[in-house]
């Protein structure tokens, strides 16, 4: 099915996809529930047009071995609900998200993961890659990333969010690419949400007590905390080993007194530049020095 103009409009559901989607302009837009399902090994592309809900779900959910691509046009979810909020796109099993383009704005998260392990929620192996575009959250996160097994990728665009990313369970590469964190610097207890604002990523691992790979490489960060590790839930000494982050490159800006938060003062940090001192958490045999009113973490050599 190609959908190159007009209006395809209902309550939920506004289409099933279980073959192969392609949105090159038009509108598609629940008023009730979902605007777009994308099934068992179903493909979507979206090249231009709006797809909208109007209520506190997904305009689209990715459920089940499939996947989708957003090379342009925009996916809006703009309502704040008293208990839940609009989402962008959700993703559960076996699934996969490209964006080389366009805008994701949401009240709830722009991008999301489910850490459901089984049942009809289970969000094993989905995969996130970021290349270009916007995403925007009013209320939630850029991208939350809960799923087990997960993997979420950055390599450029601008996300901006409460938090720009949380990552709960799976991997993390950052290779470039804008990420904001909107609100005041806030750790909470949470089972089933994001558990930090402020920041532009947070790790924050999961009550599945899954392990989580981090690597950022390069980006722009901007925020109360730029970088935060932490562990909201005091999982257990032996679960927060699982849990491995480097940081290699990129710019931290802090609007506040802290440019990175470690879990236990762990040391992560082999590269990058920041607004403060960030000494207590470089690596053996790397070292800080300043230029430019910024901080920088360099390798020592003799």
């Amino acid at each position: 099915m190609t959908v190159n103009g007009g209006s395809v409009l209902g309550k939920a559901y506004v289409i099933y996809n279980r073959g192969n989607l392609v949105i090159n302009n038009g509108e598609v837009h629940a008023t009730n529930e979902l605007a777009i399902q994308n099934y068992s090994n179903a493909y979507l592309e979206i090249n231009g047009g709006t797809i909208q809900t109007d209520t506190d779900d997904q305009a689209i959910n990715l459920y089940g071995d499939c996947s989708a691509t957003m090379n342009g046009g925009q996916i809006l979810a703009p309502k704040c609900g008293t208990r839940y909020n609009g989402n962008g796109i959700a993703l559960f099993k076996n699934t996969s998200f490209v964006m080389n383009n366009g805008l994701i704005s949401s009240c709830g998260n722009a991008v999301l993961g489910n850490g459901s392990v089984s049942g009809n929620s289970e969000g094993t192996n989905a995969k996130i890659t970021i290349n270009g575009g916007q995403l925007v959250s009013q209320e939630g996160l850029g991208i939350y990333a809960p799923q087990p097994n997960g993997e979420t990728t950055i390599n450029g665009g601008v996300i901006t969010g409460r938090s720009g990313i949380e990552i709960r369970a799976g991997k993390l590469v950052v290779n470039g690419g804008t990420i904001n964190g909107t609100y005041n610097y806030e750790v909470r207890d949470e089972t089933s949400a994001a558990s930090t604002y402020g920041a532009g990523i947070s790790v924050a691992q999961h009550t599945t007590k899954l392990p989580i790979e981090v690597i950022i490489n390069n980006g722009v960060y901007n925020g109360q905390v730029p970088f935060s590790f932490t562990n909201p839930l005091n999982n257990g000494p032996e679960d927060i080993a699982k849990i491995s982050i480097t940081i290699a490159g990129g710019t931290f800006n802090s609007d506040s007194d802290k440019s990175v938060v470690s879990y236990q003062d762990r040391k992560i940090l082999s590269g990058g530049s920041y607004t403060h001192d960030v000494l207590e958490f470089v690596l053996p045999e790397y070292g800080e020095y300043t230029r430019n009113n910024m901080y920088h973490v360099a390798k020592i050599y003799n």
